[in-house]
C-alpha cells in the first residue's frame, strides 16, 4: 500500500510481446519528458543570458561620458 492507504498499481501482461510494446511507450513518453525539460532549460539560459546582456549594455552605456 502507498501513503493514501490504496494499494500499489502493477501493470502485468501474459504476453511478452505486449509487454515490450508498453515498455517501449514508457521509454518514448521519458525521452519526451526530458527532451521538455531540456527545452525548458535552454530557454530558461537564453532568458538569462538575454537579461545578463541588458543590464551589461545599461551599466556600460550609463557610465560613458
Amino acid at each position: 500500500m502507498d501513503k493514501t492507504g490504496m494499494p500499489k498499481a502493477k501493470a502485468s501482461t501474459q504476453c511478452q510481446v505486449v509487454k515490450g510494446l508498453f515498455n517501449q511507450r514508457r521509454r518514448w513518453a521519458r525521452g519526451r519528458v526530458e527532451r521538455l525539460l531540456s527545452l525548458g532549460r535552454l530557454i530558461g539560459l537564453l532568458v538569462y543570458a538575454q537579461r545578463l546582456g541588458s543590464l551589461l549594455q545599461h551599466h556600460i552605456f550609463s557610465h560613458q561620458v
